[in-house]
């Protein structure tokens, strides 16, 4: 083992070493981007397991109701209360074709207002969304747009290393939503950091205050 004085050392080993603990720096900071990444991403895997089970837990719940009851409302009543538990689900309501097949008839419903209830308590055959479901017997889904105020609230979170958790809270966006931003914004960056290392062919120098400078 012996010391080396770090004055005898050149201008251009002190330049070496620099690079190489930025670059140590740049590789451990991607290191752990990707580890938050995957912890973000286990989070994730383990939320949609609970809702699946709790989803599972609900329909054992109306498959009860269903095979202890002759009560039509009872069991309208029972699977509206589960469905108002799922996750991003405000409001719910149960349509009969009516025996013409010419109208859909509202039986039962939760957290709607009575305005909709006359204007669509009975729904002319074909129209709207009930009737391509009820034709259809497939469930519909129908995206809502994040707004631009919304997705600025949200990368301004990323830009903060807030979590996904945490930016769902500030921003009112579904966590699984602001997981999938998160994981644009750092395709992004990546593929920005690959274009300059690419196009980078400079050198570095060392100023007499010790400041690193790309040329």
């Amino acid at each position: 083992m012996f010391l080396m004085d770090y004055r005898e050392r050149t201008k251009a080993q002190l330049l070496q070493d620099i690079a190489a603990l930025h670059q140590q720096n740049d590789e451990l900071k991607a290191l752990e981007r990707e580890c938050r990444m995957l912890a973000e991403e286990l989070q994730s895997l383990n939320e949609d397991i609970n809702r699946k089970k709790k989803d599972l837990k609900i329909l054992h719940t109306i498959s009860n109701a269903v095979h202890q009851s002759f009560d039509l409302q009872h069991i309208y009543n029972t699977a509206l209360d589960m469905a108002t538990t799922l996750q991003d689900i405000d409001m719910a309501f149960i349509y009969l074709i009516s025996e013409d097949r010419k109208e859909a008839v509202l039986q039962a419903h939760r957290n709607i207002t009575d305005d909709y209830i006359r204007r669509a308590g009975r729904i002319p055959y074909p129209k709207g969304t009930t009737w391509k479901v009820l034709n259809s017997g497939q469930v519909t889904v129908k995206n809502k747009k994040i707004s631009d105020f919304k997705l600025k609230k949200n990368l301004r979170c990323f830009s903060e290393d807030l979590t996904a958790t945490q930016s769902s809270k500030i921003t009112g966006i579904n966590r699984n939503t602001v997981n999938r931003y998160y994981r644009i914004f750092r395709e992004r960056i990546m593929l920005y950091q690959a274009s300059i290392n690419k196009d980078f062919q400079g050198e570095i120098e060392l100023d007499e205050r010790g400041a690193v400078h790309c040329k």
